[in-house]
């Protein structure tokens, strides 16, 4: 870690929790040392004979496993639970922030819960609470299945593709419940024009009449409203109203009381729109001309594989904020929400991919056609991956609970439906869907190549320097570009590799100049610099895999960065003045 300080400062300040965004205490979290076993059918084993460290999966160091788990495996999990004493008998509610694929899950003896489904949080109430009890999982995970997201994974892993990570990977929690009704789930909708939130519950049980919500900016209370018949409030906060900007990143915090219930949730006012200049199409943040400057994020740590400590997450973030980038963009992967609250907090704007999903595809020969300006139809084309009508239908399914899970993240300004034609269909019919289910975003709808003309953003890879062309009414991103790194024998996935320390300040700096004359010549107004860390056998990164080594001067990188802000304001004051 680069800034360990920092990173342990800035997990305090919000408490520690694995979802910020919906905090009910107290609760346990259920990390540590569990049981485990690895058989070839699902029923329960009789035995547990290795021991593997949660929240990290079998097939990372960390999880003191390092394995590799083979096709057609069941993978048991169990955890004895001792709760407190004044929980007995109580009901609980059991969280898992993610597990992949499938799984089942036993509490005492008896299944409380199926879910499918790689990436998202799911949870499971508890009836009744023991002083000791049994918590057990059962996971199956199969990365070809094309049905399921899997991002980057793969069961041959180099180059671009990484290994597998199968069952438990985010954090497992134990809520207590009140012993009345209870939220379920909190809506928070953000009315930037007319200055005020919406919040709407979910809950077990009937409305309450002492419902209200309660709204705090750094630790001052601002406004408070009661819940309606239909459990809505509405919070008026024109006197209190700060939009969230990197140098202004202020964000709210929320207390809902429902009867004996409470829960703490976060939001924050931002407004992100295309329009038009007069030289052509422009990024608007909160009304105001905004370049981006990103840098992509794999999500990867070495020993952790895809899971990191909040500390490691902070300090990668604080890494991009201190080498002058304005954000990240979170590749083929979703982090945990804590990830997306700490980069609100550092005031990180997040370019966020849909994890592909599908078959196989034949992948260099996709690129050299996309590179070289050719296309693919996107009607259930084998050659992205589209072949079986059931993985299409799946992938559907999975992105309006993509949607409804990211609606919660304010720091996400754009989302990325496709990259480089992985997993691609119906691509203007999806981005469609995703304009209409989760509106206040922009929308890259084929990062890469392959575009269908749809979104907000015209997305380009270059790697190569040259330049983009000036066209159309949406906005012009580099959306991948870069890839700088050393030479190293039998590490191939690097775009531009150098021999020298030299050799790399020099090149970086060729590479946003490159960004530069695309922000003078065709009003780019969006840039992802490739990329963060090393991955496995990517070794482009701005630090190495383990963070041990930053291999930049952030100085110079801060430098780089400006001078592509620099360029965008100077060509839209250059438009006013006209």
């Amino acid at each position: 870690m680069f800034f360990p300080d920092d990173s342990e400062r800035l997990v305090r300040a919000y408490g520690g929790h694995p979802d910020p965004y919906f905090v009910r205490k107290p609760y346990l979290l259920l990390d540590g040392q569990w049981e485990f076993s690895i058989t070839p059918e699902e029923k329960m084993p009789l035995a547990y004979p290795k021991e593997i460290r949660i929240p990290y999966a079998p097939e990372c160091k960390r999880s003191g496993l390092g394995i590799i788990i083979r096709k057609g495996s069941y993978l048991h999990y169990r955890k004895e639970v001792i709760v407190p004493k004044e929980w007995v008998g109580r009901r609980g509610l059991l969280k898992f922030m993610a597990v992949d694929q499938i799984a089942d899950v036993y509490w005492n003896g008896a299944k409380v819960r199926h879910h499918e489904g790689g990436y998202f949080p799911f949870s499971a109430q508890v009836p009744f609470l023991s002083r000791r009890n049994v918590l057990e999982v059962v996971a199956r995970d199969d990365v070809q299945d094309p049905r399921f997201y899997r991002g980057k994974q793969w069961v041959r892993p180099g180059g671009i593709y990484y290994r597998e990570t199968s069952g438990i990977w985010q954090s497992v929690i134990l809520e207590l419940l009140p012993e009345g009704p209870f939220v379920k789930a909190i809506q928070v909708e953000p009315v930037y024009d007319q200055r005020s939130v919406n919040i709407f519950l979910d809950a077990a049980e009937a409305p309450l009449e002492d419902a209200w919500a309660e709204c705090f900016l750094d630790g001052r209370k601002v406004g408070e409203a009661s819940f309606d018949e239909n459990l809505g409030a509405r919070i008026d906060l024109r006197y209190e109203f700060y939009p969230w900007s990197s140098e202004n990143p202020a964000v709210y915090e929320l207390l809902i009381h429902y009867g004996e219930d409470l829960v703490q949730s976060s939001f924050l006012f931002r407004k992100v729109e295309r329009s038009r200049g007069k030289e052509g199409p422009v990024l608007l943040l909160n009304g105001s001309p905004q370049y981006l400057s990103l840098v992509l994020d794999q999500g990867y740590h070495g020993e952790g594989g895809m899971t990191a400590t909040m500390e490691e997450m902070a300090d990668d973030l604080l890494l991009a904020k201190r080498a002058g980038f304005q954000g990240v963009r979170k590749h083929m992967k979703i982090e945990p929400p804590v990830f997306y609250h700490m980069a609100a907090r550092l005031g990180l704007a997040v370019m966020q991919d849909v994890p592909a999903g599908g078959e196989a595809i034949p992948f260099v020969r996709n690129s050299l056609l996309g590179l070289l300006g050719g296309d693919r139809d996107d009607v259930a084309n084998p050659r992205l991956g589209r072949r079986s009508a059931s993985g299409r239908a799946a992938f559907e399914q999975d992105l309006d609970l993509y949607l409804a899970l990211t609606r919660r993240y304010g720091a996400i300004l754009v989302h990325v439906l496709f990259n480089e034609g992985w997993g691609q269909f119906d691509t203007k019919r999806l981005t469609s869907h995703m304009a209409q289910r989760s509106p206040g975003f922009l929308i890259e709808s084929a990062s890469g190549w392959f575009d269908k003309g749809s979104g907000d953003i015209r997305g380009y890879h270059h790697y190569f320097g040259y330049p983009v062309p000036k066209k159309g009414e949406r906005l012009i991103a580099i959306s991948e570009f870069g890839g700088v790194g050393y030479f190293r024998p039998m590490h191939l996935a690097v775009w531009r590799p150098v021999f020298s320390r030299k050799g790399l300040v020099r090149a970086i700096g060729r590479v946003f100049g490159h960004i530069r004359r695309d922000i003078e010549r065709a009003g780019a107004a969006l840039s992802v610099y490739t990329q963060l860390a090393d991955v496995e056998d990517e070794t482009n990164g701005i630090a190495d895999e383990g963070r041990s080594e930053c291999r930049f001067p952030l100085e110079d990188l801060r430098k780089f960065n400006q001078s592509l802000k620099d360029a965008y304001r100077k060509r839209f004051s250059k438009e006013d003045e006209e």
